[in-house]
């Protein structure tokens, strides 16, 4: 099979989340976290229930529990990374002091929606767009380490599915 490069994504881009930022200053928009290197990383993972029909073979499939789950590192260690990393959104009042610093309390993370936008050769403006509508960090990864003379902030998210309709959904991914 012939590889098509106009379809292989970059890399790099920029990470946001929608919301406060850590300073508490209210956003109309996306707030922007900073750039992301190495990829973003999508796994899906499903309970799947194969009904069988009168011959003994199998006629149908159900989707009990779908899940994805999404993996990067980011480039800029900040307190808006690291909020973002630990807790979630910038609302999490508990853990933020005026914007200047962040207790490591053991606080629930808030569902805030991301979005990474990363350089591609499909579409007029050659980017591609990945929105996950609700996600909570997940931790147990090292906070930060150095990479090409870069500081790295290693981040992974659970995305929660929301109603879109009268379906669940986790978000999207779109060609500009």
């Amino acid at each position: 099979m012939a590889i098509t490069t106009a379809n292989i994504l970059l890399g790099s881009g920029t990470f946001s989340w929608y919301g406060l930022n850590i300073t508490g200053t209210p956003s109309t928009g996306w707030h922007d976290v900073g750039g992301f290197r190495d990829g973003v990383t999508m796994a899906f993972e499903e309970d799947q229930v194969l009904v069988e029909g009168q011959a003994g073979g199998a006629v149908k499939a159900l989707r009990g529990r779908m899940g994805i789950t999404v993996t990067t590192n980011l480039l800029e260690s900040t307190l808006d990374s690291l909020m973002v990393s630990l807790y979630g959104s910038g609302t999490n009042t508990d853990v933020v002091t005026a914007g200047t610093s962040i207790e490591f309390l053991v606080a629930d993370p808030v569902p805030v929606p991301i979005k990474f936008v990363a350089a591609s050769s499909i579409g007029a403006d050659g980017l591609t767009t990945y929105n996950f509508s609700s996600a909570v960090p997940q931790l147990g990864q090292d906070v930060s380490y150095t990479k090409d003379a870069e500081t790295i902030f290693p981040v992974t998210f659970t995305c929660l599915a929301i109603a879109s309709g009268s379906n669940w959904g986790f978000g999207k991914v779109t060609d500009t």
